[in-house]
């Protein structure tokens, strides 16, 4: 009895002792698998924060070059603004500068044209004096001319006269004689 006891007793022991070297592995095992749950939960994590960093990296190089992409668009719509304006001017400018040429063609005109006609007046008034001063001339000189006439014609009666007389103081005195 004692020896079953004894051998009881060992066997118990030795269940327990597995028992407890099982319950070791067992929870060894769980241990491990904790420890790889944890590292895979870390490496996931760790993976999540890489993939999460380079999105973030990838969306701020595309929102580096929209905004270049934007910047160096309006600079072109700048430039283009700018060298419309600057055409504009110059367009603008050579309008003004024609229109100024062309002014000052049509007042040289009409002062050319203004010039010619007082040429023309004072020539017409010269030409009128001119006629106007030979009339007169030629008038002068026909009142001389009749005055001249008359003169010549008084001249001659009297002389007639004076013959006349003559004749008759001559005849008279033959008579007397």
């Amino acid at each position: 009895m004692s020896q079953r006891k004894v051998s009881q007793r060992e066997v118990f022991q030795r269940e327990v002792s597995q028992r407890k070297v099982s319950q070791r592995e067992v929870s060894q095992r769980q241990v491990s698998q904790r420890e790889v749950s944890r590292r895979e939960v870390f490496q996931r994590k760790v993976s999540q924060r890489e993939v999460s960093q380079r999105e973030v990296f990838q969306r701020e190089v595309s929102l580096r070059e929209v905004s270049q992409r934007e910047v160096s668009q309006r600079e072109v719509s700048q430039r283009e603004v700018s060298q419309r304006e600057v055409s504009q001017r110059e367009v603008s400018q050579r309008e003004v500068s024609q229109r100024e040429v062309s002014l000052r063609e049509v007042s040289q005109r009409e002062v050319s044209q203004r010039e010619v006609s007082q040429r023309e007046v004072s020539q017409r008034e010269v030409s009128l004096r001119e006629v106007s001063q030979r009339e007169v001339s030629l008038r002068e000189v026909s009142q001389r001319e009749v005055s001249q006439r008359e003169v010549s014609q008084r001249e001659v009666s009297q002389r007639e006269v004076s013959q006349r007389e003559v004749s008759q103081r001559e005849v008279s005195q033959t008579e007397v004689s």
